[in-house]
């Protein structure tokens, strides 16, 4: 886990392949913008909302409210 703070920094030091947002909602397109414009192309969203992302980023979102209601019954 890396902190978005140190993120033009540790971008600088090595590329990013995957990150996983998890923000309140109000947040996530501004940290998605900030991490896509770092390098990072693949996203694992677990915040609840939906990403308006480039074509050549791929994004699966994670809806823990089923992942959750899942378990419960597992």
């Amino acid at each position: 886990m890396r902190s978005i703070a140190d993120l033009e920094r540790d971008a600088a030091k090595q590329d990013f392949d995957i990150a996983v947002v998890a923000t309140p909602a109000e947040a996530t397109p501004a940290v998605v913008k900030q991490v896509c414009a770092a390098g990072s192309r693949r996203y694992s969203n677990f915040a609840p909302v939906q990403l308006s992302v480039p074509a050549d980023v791929t994004v699966r979102n994670v809806n823990m409210a089923m992942e959750l209601e899942g378990l419960s019954f597992a």
